[in-house]
């Protein structure tokens, strides 16, 4: 036969699982409530643009992100307000059953945190993907200008109801600073752009002012060279002047050395002839008269 005391200590384990199983079902509950930070995949597709939200893998040739998601506010008060039922029916048990156990179990559910919100699979995230999805098949109908509006304003309300209103806000944060820095870059190129049509501008310029200066000096060398074949024009004139005054000067010289020689020949003649005269004998007045003055100084006594 067992003792009372045996008894009671066979009897202890059973009743210790009886007075934790309502502690460990709100742990259970509490667990289910409130899970891990939860994690959407936004999967991009490269070729058609098309935007999706799993908490899986994205397909072959999409561009996978991650995003945390935080759950909305009501969805947090609910969780608490389960979470806040399931710890008192456990303390009350507890305090039913065991009053030590109490302050063991409390604990273990005040170190758990409300489970997130999946915003991905929300009816709201379906709802706006398929307008998304919608406003795209009708892009062919729509103009360029019409269409960029609406498909923005598409996508960001599908991100929002996707994404949560934390995660959205922080993907915002990033697009605008993603779009400063776009808009920094653009107006560095911008800059450098004016500035190398400056550069080519100046360069240009300076060209040209080196075109004319060329000719410039093309001109001054063309009319230095003109002025020279003029000059040495005037010169050959002046020397072929000078040289036909020259064999004037020379002519006249010769005419005027003719002239004296043949003066020179005609007074030796006259002279020789003076002096044949002169020495010739004075003959008798016999013969026949003689015409001129030798005859009458032949016919004188």
């Amino acid at each position: 036969m067992k003792s009372p005391e045996r008894a009671g200590g066979a009897d202890r384990p059973d009743a210790m699982v009886r007075i934790h199983l309502p502690a460990l079902c709100g742990l259970v509950l509490a667990s289910w409530c409130l899970g891990a930070q939860a994690q959407v995949t936004r999967c991009t597709d490269a070729r058609t643009g098309k935007v999706a939200y799993t908490d899986g893998l994205c397909n072959s040739g999409e561009a996978a992100r991650e995003v945390t998601i935080r759950p909305a506010p009501e969805e947090v008060l609910r969780h608490q307000r389960l979470y806040e039922e399931a710890l008192e029916r456990s303390r009350q048990q507890l305090r039913a059953g065991h009053g030590a156990t109490q302050a063991d179990a409390q604990p273990a559910f005040t170190d758990h945190a409300p489970r997130q919100y999946d915003y991905a699979r929300s009816p709201g995230c379906a709802d706006s993907r398929s307008a998304y999805n919608l406003l795209r098949i009708q892009q062919n109908h729509r103009s360029t200008r019409e269409y960029a509006p609406l498909k923005e304003d598409a996508e960001r309300r599908m991100d929002m109801d996707c994404m949560g209103p934390e995660a959205y806000a922080e993907r915002e944060r990033q697009r605008e600073q993603d779009r400063r820095e776009k808009e920094y870059r653009e107006a560095a190129l911008r800059r450098e752009n004016d500035l190398r049509e400056q550069l080519e501008r100046d360069h240009r310029y300076h060209q040209e002012r080196e075109r004319e200066r060329d000719k410039e000096r093309q001109r001054e060398r063309e009319q230095a060279q003109r002025e020279q074949a003029d000059r040495e024009r005037r010169e050959r004139e002046r020397e072929y002047a000078r040289r036909e005054q020259e064999q004037r000067v020379q002519q006249a010289q010769r005419e005027r050395e003719q002239v004296r020689r043949e003066q020179m020949e005609r007074d030796r003649r006259a002279a020789a002839d003076r002096a044949r005269n002169e020495s010739r004998p004075v003959q008798s007045g016999l013969g026949l008269p003689q015409s001129g003055w030798r005859g009458s100084l032949r016919s004188s006594p």
